[in-house]
């Protein structure tokens, strides 16, 4: 399941790599996988996530809708349940 988020994730940031999004990261910025405080609905899985790699949040959560209806909502409650626990709240 993680593979198919991971593969979906990709195939959307390397889209948009041609458009001019720096994937270097430079020394004194460093990018962390957090979960927000602000602009979250749950927990802030999918909001951290479209920080992280750049894209709009309602496309990782229009992405996180389907893959939930495809594997019949226990695989995307598990994975995201998974990522809550993994992924640090964002510091105040």
């Amino acid at each position: 399941m993680f593979i198919l988020y991971y593969l979906v994730i990709f195939a959307l940031c390397s889209l948009r790599n041609n458009r001019g999004v720096k994937w270097y990261i430079i020394m004194d910025e460093i990018k962390r996988l957090v979960r927000p405080r602000s602009g979250r609905m749950i927990a802030g899985v999918c909001k951290g996530l479209a920080d992280y790699f750049g894209v709009d949040v309602t496309l990782i959560r229009v992405i996180y809708a389907l893959v939930a209806c495809c594997s019949a909502f226990f695989g995307a409650a598990v994975a995201y349940l998974i990522m809550v626990i993994l992924i640090p709240q964002e510091e105040l």
